[in-house]
């Protein structure tokens, strides 16, 4: 005999030593009647039919601030850096920082 052989029979003895007083109630049995005739597809057809409930506030406020991180430019907060230079009744703006990323 294999070690996997004994092995097996010692845990099934376990087992069944074990489960020997246990007595399941006549509702559970007939659930798990009623499970087993569930074919997988009506199983998984259950599961993705659950409501699920979100709480309003918190899923305003999450996307709020996702539309705010997409929307607004990393850098939008930089200081810039402006030097104005006359010349007669004209001026040139100098810019001193680079330009304003769309993300």
């Amino acid at each position: 005999m294999d070690k996997k052989d004994i092995l097996s029979q010692e845990i099934k003895s376990i087992f069944e030593e074990e489960a020997k007083g246990l007595t399941l109630s006549e509702e559970l049995l007939n659930e798990l009647k009623k499970n087993k005739k569930k074919s997988m597809g009506e199983r998984i057809n259950e599961f993705l039919n659950r409501e699920v409930e979100i709480p309003i506030a918190p899923a305003l406020v999450g996307m709020a601030a996702l539309i705010a991180l997409s929307v607004v430019p990393k850098d939008i907060l930089k200081n810039e850096q402006f030097r104005t230079i006359y010349i007669g009744s004209s001026e040139v703006i100098i810019r001193e920082q680079k330009e304003v990323t769309r993300k």
